[in-house]
């Protein structure tokens, strides 16, 4: 639904002979936007089809319900491009431009741009260098807390001389000799073999005392300890509520939109763009002599 609007002039450029009030694309549903809109005739066909053609079935499938209301912010206004003040004019001068800020469900699911768009690249490359930073900090107050326990520890404990070397007991011979430990047979004190822990022998028999620890730790209840409870029978939980995927299904929304309007509009940009589109899409009918600008 439309109202036409009387011819605009604002200026030696802004506004355009035959705007239009746009209230509403569609039916079955309906899709309103609040608040109206003033653009130009093409601007509205061009909606129309993004909306009949893309965005009804993206909202069927990532937000459940089909949409029947976009939230404005900004049509026709006489002003310059986002950041130029001796430039060239907005889209949004000659009603050309539509700037968005969220869409709406028949189910009441709302995808909002600023909320649910996610992180930019922006956001992730700021991330990424704050943890490279913090990690290098860390690591520098690590080394120089190593250097300066090492520089306490060489003067608690400086190097031993010679004479500070305990000497080695007579007693105490090459094992493998055969010989003794202050007179303990050489098959006490080895003689382990694999498997057995401890293996201790009987002098002059070379067999098992049978006090060896075995390798495999054996549960509690085979000690007389008491028996672990098996989970293997019990029901399985219920599926805990995972509110993070309501909030992807609308962050696919709001991508797969962006992308599809990069598709039929000269112009569109959202949050990757940058911080002045954060929280809207911007949509326009800019002529371009190769392909749509889409960021």
């Amino acid at each position: 639904m439309s109202i036409p609007s009387p011819s605009m002039k604002d200026g030696p450029e802004c506004g355009t002979p035959a705007p239009i009030e746009l209230v509403s694309v569609g039916k079955n549903p309906q899709v309103t936007f609040s608040p109206t809109i003033t653009v130009t005739c093409d601007m509205a066909a061009a909606l129309s089809t993004w909306i009949s053609r893309d965005l009804q079935p993206l909202a069927r499938k990532h937000l459940g319900g089909n949409l029947v209301q976009i939230a404005t912010m900004s049509s026709y206004s006489c002003r310059n491009a986002y950041g130029r003040t001796a430039s060239r004019l907005s889209e949004h001068g000659r009603a050309n431009a539509v700037d968005i800020r969220n869409f709406l469900t028949t189910n009441g699911h709302a995808a909002t741009v600023l909320a649910d768009w996610g992180p930019t690249g922006r956001d992730i490359r700021a991330q990424v260098a704050i943890a490279r930073a913090a990690a290098q900090k860390a690591e520098a107050a690590r080394a120089a807390a190593l250097a300066i326990q090492q520089k306490n520890l060489q003067k608690t404990n400086p190097p031993a001389t010679p004479s500070s070397v305990a000497a080695v007991p007579s007693g105490l011979n090459d094992l493998t000799t055969g010989s003794t430990i202050a007179g303990t047979p050489r098959e006490i004190i080895i003689g382990a073999q694999p498997g057995t822990g401890l293996g201790l022998r009987l002098p002059g028999t070379g067999e098992p005392t049978g006090m060896g620890l075995s390798n495999g730790v054996q549960g509690p209840q085979r000690l007389g300890g008491p028996k672990q409870v098996s989970t293997s029978h019990q029901p399985p939980s219920a599926q805990p509520a995972n509110p993070a995927a309501a909030t992807l299904n609308r962050t696919q929304f709001l991508r797969s939109a962006h992308e599809t309007g990069c598709k039929i509009f000269g112009t569109t940009l959202g949050p990757e763009a940058n911080e002045a589109h954060r929280n809207h899409f911007h949509v326009d009918m800019a002529e371009r002599k190769t392909n749509n600008f889409c960021e």
